[in-house]
C-alpha cells in the first residue's frame, strides 16, 4: 500500500489535503491466493484518503475480494459535488456462514464503520477509520490487475517476479542428527527442476528474529536448485525456548537476486518444556495432583537406550512454599519409551497445615535451567504452575479422667464406663486407627490405661496396664510393628508424662500419663488422658468413640453397628466400639503392606533450600512438647535381647471378671459435697494455663465440660485425682483454637509460620503440678517442690518399685547390661545418677564387695530411669550368677534404697532377685558352666547326662562310634520317612539310626542297638 499527503492548506480543504492511497489489489475483482499476504487496514490512520485506483463500490462485495478477508464496501450512492461532505456507512462483510444477527447487521452488512464521502469533482475523497480487526480492508476500483507476485508492465499479459509459492512452508519435528544436534527441519514445498529458482529461509521466535550471536546477523539458509530443505542447529535456540519458532521463506530468480517475494511463514512449533495443566487444584482432603512436564524437543543424549541422559528441572516455591508440597524439588526430564518424549511428574499435595488459612492461589515456579550438555536450554524459565490449594479443617477428639470424650463434632459430653478394648477412631479409607485399653481405677469407674495407634505399617503402644500387686506400672512405649518406624516420630516433654505421637498424615496424638492414688492411698494405679487432631484426609470418612466426622453433630454417636443412638443409649454406643478379646491391636497386629515400605515425600521447595520429609502434614503442634521436645528413641522388629530389655509376660486381663460398682452420690466417704467438688472444679479449670487466653476463643461450653468431669471424678475418686488432667486438657483444646487461626501466626525469615509462643514454647508442663506459678514455660516452684513441673518434693530420695524383669536376667535372653529401674521422684537433671556394687551370688545369698560406681542415668519418663552395668561374670564365664546392688539419685545427694539386681545363666537353673538358684531338669552344672542335655565336652569324649551325674560329664564307648559316623545332626532325608528332611548326615559310609535317634548315624551294622546311643548334641 503506497501513502501520498497533499500539503494542507489555510482552508483544509479534504480535496486538497487527503492522502493517498495507491493499491491496486484492493479492486473488487480481485481475489487472493491463499499465500498471499492480505491487506488489513487496522493500522490504518483516520483521515481523509484518495483511492488512486477508482472508488468505493456502493453495493455487496463478497468475502475473500479486494485482497482481503472482510471486504468494505459503501452502502448508498456517492455524492455529488454540490452535496460537500457526507456521512455514510461503510459495510464489513464477513461471509455468508456468518450469522448477520449475531453482528445486529443484514446479510451482507454484519458490522458497520462510520464514513465521510466528498466529491472533489474529478474524484471523491474518503474519511476512513481504522478497523476493528484483522483482515478488513476499503475496496476501491473493480479493473483486473494481476496477481501478486506477477506484473503486466511492458506486456500484455501478467508475468512472474519471482517463484510463486503457492503452500506455506512446513516446519517439521525437530530431530537430532549424527553429530547428536538437535535439528529443526523447515521444507518448502515447491516443484522440483527448475534452476532458476531461489529461497532464502529465516527464522523467528515469537516473531523475533533469530540471529547469529557471533555476527549479529539473521541466522539466514539459501536453496538453490532443487534443495527444498533447511536446518535450524538447536545451538541458536539459546535464548528463545519457551517460544513459538517459524522458519519464513522468500523466493527470488536467481536471474534478478534483487526481485523477492514477500515472506511466508510455516506453521508455529513451540520449542520447551510444557505442563499438561498451567492450573491445578489441591484439596488438603483430597489426593495428590500430578502435573506432567514434557519437552517438546529431543534432548541429545549418547546413550543407546537413552536412559542415563536428561535435563535437570529444578522447582522453586514463589509464594508461601509451606501450604503446599511436590513429591521432589529436582525432576529429570528423561526419555519415555511409551511416548518416545522427555517427560517427568510433578506430584503436589496441599500441605495439611492444621491452620484456618481459606483457599489460597500459589505458583509453582522454576530456576532458570543450567546444562552444560544442552546449552539451547541454559537460562530457560519454564512457565509456573498456578496451585489453588483448597482449605479444610481438622477434628480435635479427647478423652480424660474417666474416662470423659469431648467428641469431633458432638457438643455434649460422651462417657465410657466399660472396661476392656475399644475403637477410639479409626479411618475408613486409609490405615490409620487409635484403640484404647480401659481398666478399672481402683475399684470405681474405669480409666484409660494404654493406647495403640497404627499409621500404614507402624503400630505403636504406650502400655500403664501392665500392673502387678504391689508395684507401680510406668508408661511403657513400644514399637509393636517389625522394623524401623516410617510414619510417625514420638516425643515427649522434659517432665516425661507427657508423650505425643507425630504421624505423617499430620495427625497427631497427645498422651498424657497420670497416676492416682487408690484403695485409700495404699496403692497407685496408673491412667491416661488421650488428645487426637485428625487430618483433613478423614473428613467424612472416620468412625469410633470419637465420632463421625463431618460438620455434623447428629451422627456422632453412630455405633460400630452403625446404628445411630441417641444421648439416653450413651452405654450401648460406647459398647458397640467393644473389640472382642485378642481381635484389638493389643493382642494382634494388622496385615502387612509392602506398598507402605516406600513412603511417599513431600518436599516445600523455597528460593533457597529444598525441605524434605515423610510427613503430608505439618501440624504447627509437632514442635511443641509444653517446651521443647524429645525424642523417645524405640526400635520395631528387635528382640529383646538385642535392645537389652527384659520381655516381661503380658498380664492377662479377664474384663468379663471386672465389676463396675454402682454410681456413687455426693457427700464423699471423706465428706465431699457437690458444691465443694463444684467450686474446687471450676477453681481448677479457671486456672487452667490457658483459661484466660481461650476465655474468649472458646466457647463457656467447653470449660463447662471439664468442669463436669471433673465433679464426677471427684465423687468416684473421693478426691481431686483427676484434676490436672481436665486442665491439661482443657488446654489442649484451647492450644488447637489458638493454633486454628491464621491470624495468630508471626512469619519467619524463611515465610514460614511462627505459632504464638503462649500456647507452645510459652506453656509449662502439667499446670506445674498446682504447686508453682508458670512464666514463660518455666515453673516457679512453691517452697518444698522442685523439678520441671513442681512434682518432686525437695530433698526427698527416689522411691523404688520394682526392677522391670522383677531383677532378675538371664544371659540366655539378653546381655542384662542395662536396668530399668521404675521408682517415684524422677527428674530429667544432670544430676540424674545410677550407683551400683557388684555382689557375688553365693549359698543362696547376695554379698557386695569392691568399689562403689556412680554413673550417668537415662531418663525414661517421671517413673522409669535406665542404668547402664559393666559385664558380668556370667558373661565371662567366670560364675554362672552375679548380682549387682542399684539405686538412683536425682541431686546426687539422697539415693533410693539398694535393690539387688541377680544375672545368671538360664540354660541349667533358674534364679531370684536375693540370689536363690535352683536347678532345671534335663541340664547339667559342670566344672562351673552349663550344659545341655547330650552336650559334650571338647574333645567330644563325654557328655551331659543329667540322669547320670549332672555335676560330673558321663563318659559312653558309643561316643567314639557316633561321631565317627555322623557329619551333621540334621539336614539329610529321613530313610524311615522320606518326606523328612531334618535327620542326621552321615559319613564314612554310615547309615541312620531311623526313627529311635533320628539325629545321629552309627556303623551299618549296629543299627539294631541305636536306641541304647545317648542322645548326643553337637
Amino acid at each position: 500500500m503506497q501513502f501520498h499527503s497533499i500539503p494542507a492548506t489555510a482552508t483544509q480543504d479534504p480535496c486538497t489535503t487527503y492522502r493517498d492511497i495507491s493499491e491496486p489489489h484492493r479492486s473488487v475483482a480481485f481475489i487472493p491466493e491463499g499465500t498471499d499476504r492480505l491487506i488489513c487496514d487496522r493500522a490504518l490512520i483516520p483521515a481523509w484518503y484518495r483511492f488512486s485506483n477508482g472508488d468505493m463500490p456502493t453495493s455487496c462485495v463478497p468475502s475473500y475480494h479486494c485482497g482481503t478477508n472482510a471486504p468494505i464496501w459503501y452502502d448508498g450512492s456517492l455524492p455529488t459535488a454540490a452535496d460537500g461532505i457526507v456521512n455514510g456507512k461503510a459495510c464489513i462483510n464477513f461471509g455468508q456462514a456468518t450469522s448477520a444477527a449475531a453482528y445486529g447487521g443484514t446479510s451482507c452488512c454484519h458490522h458497520s464503520l462510520p464514513i465521510q464521502v466528498k466529491n472533489c469533482g474529478g474524484f471523491n475523497v474518503y474519511h476512513l477509520t481504522r478497523t476493528p480487526a484483522c483482515f478488513m480492508a476499503y475496496c476501491a476500483g473493480n479493473q483486473h490487475v494481476c496477481p501478486i507476485g506477477q506484473t503486466n508492465i511492458g506486456a500484455n499479459r501478467c508475468t512472474d517476479l519471482y517463484p510463486k509459492m503457492v503452500n506455506f512452508p512446513t516446519l517439521g519435528q525437530p530431530y537430532i542428527d549424527q553429530n547428536n544436534h538437535v535439528q529443526f527441519p523447515c521444507h518448502i514445498l515447491y516443484p522440483k527442476g527448475e534452476p532458476d529458482v531461489g529461497f532464502d529461509v529465516t527464522w523467528t521466535a515469537d516473531g523475533q528474529t533469530i540471529v547469529d550471536p557471533n555476527t549479529n546477523a539473521p541466522v539466514v539458509t539459501k536453496l538453490t536448485g532443487d534443495n527444498r530443505d533447511a536446518l535450524l542447529d538447536g545451538i541458536h535456540m539459546e535464548g528463545h525456548m519457551g517460544k513459538t519458532l517459524k522458519c519464513n521463506v522468500t523466493s527470488y530468480h536467481l536471474s534478478t537476486p534483487g526481485i523477492k517475494s514477500d515472506s511466508l511463514s510455516s506453521n508455529g512449533f513451540w520449542a520447551g518444556i510444557r505442563a499438561s495443566s498451567n492450573a491445578i487444584i489441591a484439596d488438603e482432603k483430597g489426593t495428590e495432583q500430578e502435573v506432567t512436564l514434557e519437552s517438546t524437543v529431543p534432548i541429545p543424549c549418547n546413550d543407546p537406550h537413552k536412559q542415563a541422559c536428561d535435563v535437570q528441572v529444578e522447582m522453586m516455591s514463589s509464594k508461601d512454599p509451606f501450604d503446599v508440597s511436590t513429591s521432589s524439588c529436582t525432576y529429570p526430564l528423561r526419555y519415555d519409551n511409551a511416548s518416545h518424549t522427555y517427560k517427568a511428574t510433578i506430584k503436589v499435595t496441599a500441605t495439611r497445615d492444621f491452620v484456618k488459612d481459606g483457599d489460597q492461589i500459589h505458583e509453582l515456579a522454576f530456576r532458570p535451567l543450567l546444562t552444560w550438555t544442552n546449552p539451547m536450554f541454559n537460562g530457560y524459565n519454564i512457565n509456573p504452575i498456578q496451585v489453588t490449594s483448597k482449605d479444610r479443617p481438622h477434628a480435635l477428639c479427647s478423652a480424660s479422667g474417666d474416662p470423659h470424650f469431648r467428641q469431633i463434632d458432638r457438643r455434649g459430653r460422651m462417657d465410657v464406663y466399660e472396661v476392656g478394648d475399644f475403637v477410639m477412631y479409626k479411618s475408613s479409607t486409609r490405615p490409620f486407627e487409635i484403640h484404647i485399653r480401659t481398666w478399672s481405677c481402683g475399684k470405681f469407674h474405669p480409666c484409660i490405661c494404654a493406647i495403640t495407634a497404627r499409621e500404614n505399617n507402624d503400630v505403636v503402644s504406650i502400655d500403664m496396664c501392665e500392673k502387678r500387686k504391689n508395684q507401680i506400672a510406668a508408661p511403657d512405649v513400644k514399637v509393636l510393628s517389625n522394623g524401623p518406624l516410617h510414619s510417625m516420630t514420638i516425643d515427649r516433654d522434659k517432665s516425661g508424662k507427657n508423650f505425643f505421637l507425630n504421624f505423617a498424615s499430620g495427625a497427631r496424638l497427645s498422651v498424657g500419663a497420670h497416676v492416682a492414688k487408690v484403695n485409700h492411698g495404699r496403692e497407685l494405679d496408673g491412667h491416661m488422658s488421650v488428645s487426637l487432631q485428625a487430618p483433613t484426609d478423614d473428613m467424612e470418612k472416620s468412625e469410633g468413640l470419637c465420632g463421625t466426622f463431618d460438620g455434623v453433630d447428629a451422627n456422632d454417636l453412630q455405633g460400630g453397628d452403625n446404628h445411630v443412638y441417641d444421648t439416653h443409649h450413651i452405654g450401648d454406643f460406647a459398647h458397640s466400639w467393644l473389640l472382642k478379646p485378642g481381635t484389638s491391636m493389643f493382642d494382634s497386629l494388622p496385615l502387612f503392606n509392602a506398598r507402605y515400605e516406600r513412603p511417599e515425600v513431600f518436599c516445600k521447595c523455597d528460593h533457597s533450600r529444598a525441605d524434605c520429609t515423610k510427613a503430608k502434614g505439618n501440624n504447627p503442634s509437632k514442635q511443641n512438647c509444653n517446651g521443647k521436645c524429645t525424642t523417645v528413641n524405640v526400635q520395631g522388629g528387635t528382640h529383646p535381647r538385642d535392645l537389652d530389655y527384659p520381655f516381661e509376660t503380658p498380664v492377662k486381663r479377664n474384663f468379663n471378671s471386672v465389676h463396675i460398682p454402682r454410681r456413687r452420690s455426693f457427700p464423699t466417704p471423706s465428706g465431699i459435697t457437690q458444691t465443694m467438688a463444684t467450686t474446687a472444679c471450676t477453681n481448677a479449670i479457671h486456672s487452667a494455663s490457658l483459661y484466660t487466653r481461650c476465655q474468649s476463643v472458646l466457647p463457656s461450653e467447653i470449660s463447662q465440660h471439664y468442669i463436669d468431669a471433673c465433679v464426677e471424678d471427684m465423687m468416684f475418686a473421693d478426691g481431686d485425682e483427676f484434676n490436672i488432667a481436665h486442665m491439661t486438657s482443657f488446654d489442649v483444646e484451647c492450644q488447637d483454637a489458638v493454633l486454628r487461626n491464621v491470624s495468630n501466626y508471626s512469619v519467619g525469615p524463611n515465610r514460614e509460620r511462627i505459632p504464638p509462643t503462649d500456647v507452645t514454647i510459652h506453656m509449662c508442663p502439667n499446670q506445674c503440678s498446682r504447686r508453682g506459678t508458670c512464666h514463660e514455660g518455666l515453673c516457679a516452684c512453691q517452697a518444698g517442690y522442685t523439678g520441671v513441673d513442681c512434682s518432686v518434693p525437695v530433698g526427698v530420695a527416689p522411691v523404688v518399685s520394682h526392677f522391670r524383669g522383677d531383677g532378675v536376667c538371664s544371659i540366655r535372653d539378653r546381655a542384662c547390661r542395662k536396668v530399668q529401674v521404675i521408682a517415684q521422684h524422677l527428674m530429667d537433671v544432670p544430676e540424674l545418677k545410677c550407683r551400683y556394687q557388684a555382689a557375688e551370688v553365693h549359698n543362696g545369698g547376695l554379698h557386695p564387695y569392691g568399689s562403689v560406681i556412680v554413673t550417668p542415668a537415662k531418663f525414661i519418663s517421671f517413673l522409669e530411669v535406665e542404668c547402664s552395668l559393666p559385664q558380668n561374670g556370667v558373661s565371662t564365664k567366670d560364675s554362672i550368677a552375679d548380682a549387682f546392688i542399684v539405686s538412683v539419685t536425682t541431686d546426687g545427694k539422697a539415693y533410693s534404697a539398694p535393690q539387688p539386681f541377680v544375672v545368671y545363666d538360664g540354660a541349667c537353673q533358674v534364679c531370684d532377685v536375693n540370689g536363690n538358684c535352683t536347678m532345671k531338669g534335663n541340664s547339667c552344672l559342670i566344672e562351673n558352666e552349663c550344659k545341655a542335655a547330650g552336650e559334650q565336652n571338647s574333645d567330644h569324649t563325654a557328655y551331659c547326662s543329667p540322669s547320670t551325674d549332672p555335676h560330673s560329664w558321663t563318659s559312653d564307648a558309643t561316643l567314639t562310634e557316633i561321631n565317627h559316623y555322623t557329619a551333621s545332626r540334621s539336614g539329610c532325608q529321613c530313610g524311615f520317612d522320606k518326606t523328612r528332611f531334618d535327620c542326621a548326615c552321615c559319613r564314612n559310609e554310615g547309615c541312620q539310626c531311623g526313627d529311635a535317634r533320628p539325629n545321629l548315624c552309627t556303623n551299618c551294622e549296629n543299627i539294631d542297638f541305636c536306641a541304647t546311643y545317648p542322645d548326643i548334641i553337637e
